[in-house]
């Protein structure tokens, strides 16, 4: 199995970290620039990233164009995110996927956001380590949801 990931504060990389372990097998690979352009033939492939700006991070996009999956692949997607709304991920997801083997699992997870806008307060130390206690709960859902297969493009578990 490989899973990529793309983390700029560590959330997502922390869930994709977690997820590997659990699962048996697991190739963890960082998403970078330039390293797309490849046929992924796996019998399972995770890509764990971030939402940025209410929307997807410029080089998962152009990782996700990149990649070619085969049909019989398991493909799961799992986003995470600080605050309530996801924007419009899901849907640009959607996009990105039309004409190439769709993804069989999408989740997100929330997590502490940890910006800082003059408009918006963190969330506090206290409230991340709940939401991040709450979330290997949700990282375990996840995982055996993976190893069994399911398919679920919902948002939530």
């Amino acid at each position: 199995m490989k899973l990529f990931y793309f983390s700029g504060t560590g959330n997502s990389y922390q869930v994709a970290k977690k997820i590997s372990n659990w699962l048996d097998n697991t190739e963890l690979l960082q998403i970078k620039a330039n390293n797309y352009d490849r046929v992924l033939d796996d019998k399972i492939v995770g890509i764990v990233f971030p939402v940025y700006y209410f929307g997807l991070p410029v080089l998962v996009e152009e990782f996700i164009r990149g990649i070619s999956i085969s049909e019989d692949t398991y493909l799961f997607i799992i986003v995470t995110k600080g605050i309530s709304l996801g924007g419009g991920v899901k849907t640009h997801l959607e996009k990105l996927f039309e004409g190439k083997k769709k993804y069989n699992y999408f989740q997100y997870i929330t997590m502490g956001d940890n910006f800082v806008l003059d408009f918006w307060d963190a969330t506090s130390p206290q409230k991340r380590l709940i939401r991040n206690e709450k979330s290997n709960i949700e990282i375990n859902k996840i995982t055996q949801a993976i190893k069994n297969q399911q398919d679920k493009k919902s948002m939530y578990l």
